[in-house]
C-alpha cells in the first residue's frame, strides 16, 4: 500500500509539472459578478440583480431578474431544485425552482438588527444557516427565520474585531465558514468547531469531489479534505487575471476581467 501511495503521489507530482491544455468550448462578455456550478453541473452568472442558468452550450435558458430586493450578494445552489439567492442589503433570501421561478421569500432583517449579514446558506435539511454578527454564533434556522439551535459564541476560537466571514455552506456532513483573515474553518453539523483549514485571501471557493477549488495570484490551486494536502493545477491558462474559477468533470470556467470562458480539459 505505501509503494502505491508512493506512486500515486510521484505520478501526480510529475504530472503537475506539465501544463495541461485547455481546449476552448464556449465564451460569454463579462458582465457578471460571480458565476456558480451546482452538484450537477448546471451553469448560473449572477450580475446585479439577475440570475441566469446556461446550457452546456453557454446559452441562456432560464433567468430570474427582481430588483425589489437590491443586488444579488450571494448564491447557493447545493439544491439544484431550489436555488437560493441573497441580498444582503435587505437581509432577505429568496428560494426559487429549478427554472428560477420565485417559491418563497425569508426575510432576517428582525435577526441582524442593523448588523450586514454576509452569510446565508441552505442546510441539507432544507433549513438555513446563517453566521450572526450580533451574536457570534452560527445558527441554524427554519424558512421562517425562527431559530433551531445555534453554535457556541466565536469570539473563543477568534479575535472578534475584524472578523467578517464570507461565506457559510454545508458540504458533506460538515459545516464550513470562511473568513479570509482566519481562514476556512469547519464544524460538525450540530455547529461544533473542529479545525481551521490554511485557505485564506482568497475571492471565491468551489467544494467539489471532496476538496476545495480557488484561484489566488492567477494560479489555481485545489484542496483535499480528505488528505488535508493543497496542490496548485497546472494548466495553460490564458494571459490575463483570473477573478474565480470552477470546475465540474473535464470542464473548467474562467472568470475573467473581460470573458467567462468555458475550457475542456485535454
Amino acid at each position: 500500500m505505501r509503494i502505491f501511495s508512493l506512486f500515486a503521489a510521484l505520478f501526480f507530482f510529475f504530472l503537475s509539472l506539465q501544463a495541461q491544455d485547455l481546449i476552448p468550448v464556449y465564451s460569454l462578455p463579462q458582465s457578471a459578478q460571480l458565476m456558480y456550478l451546482d452538484k450537477i453541473g448546471n451553469f448560473y452568472t449572477v450580475e446585479d440583480y439577475t440570475l441566469t442558468k446556461y446550457d452546456a452550450a453557454g446559452e441562456p435558458v432560464f433567468v430570474y431578474n427582481d430588483n425589489q430586493n437590491g443586488k444579488i450578494s450571494h448564491a447557493d445552489f447545493s439544491n439544484p431544485l431550489q436555488p437560493l439567492l441573497y441580498y444582503s442589503f435587505y437581509s432577505r433570501a429568496v428560494l426559487l425552482d429549478r427554472t428560477l421561478n420565485k417559491q418563497s421569500l425569508l426575510d432576517f432583517s428582525q435577526i441582524t438588527d442593523g448588523e450586514y449579514l454576509a452569510c446565508v446558506s441552505l442546510a441539507s435539511d432544507n433549513n438555513v444557516w446563517i453566521y450572526n454578527p450580533n451574536t457570534f454564533t452560527i445558527e441554524k434556522l427554519d424558512k421562517f427565520a425562527q431559530p433551531i439551535y445555534k453554535s457556541a459564541d466565536l469570539g473563543t476560537l477568534v479575535d472578534q474585531n475584524g472578523f467578517y466571514p464570507e461565506l457559510i455552506v454545508e458540504y458533506e456532513n460538515h459545516l464550513y465558514l470562511y473568513e479570509p483573515n482566519v481562514g476556512l474553518l469547519c464544524f460538525d453539523l450540530f455547529a461544533n468547531y473542529q479545525k481551521t483549514i490554511p485557505i485564506r485571501g482568497v475571492a471565491a471557493l468551489q467544494f467539489y469531489q471532496k476538496q476545495v477549488f480557488y484561484t489566488y495570484a492567477n494560479q489555481l490551486y485545489v484542496y483535499n479534505l480528505d488528505t488535508e494536502q493543497g496542490q496548485t493545477l497546472n494548466y495553460k491558462l490564458p494571459e490575463k487575471s483570473i477573478l474565480q474559477f470552477l470546475i465540474f468533470q473535464n470542464y473548467i470556467w474562467l472568470r475573467l476581467d473581460d470573458s467567462i470562458d468555458c475550457f475542456k480539459i485535454d
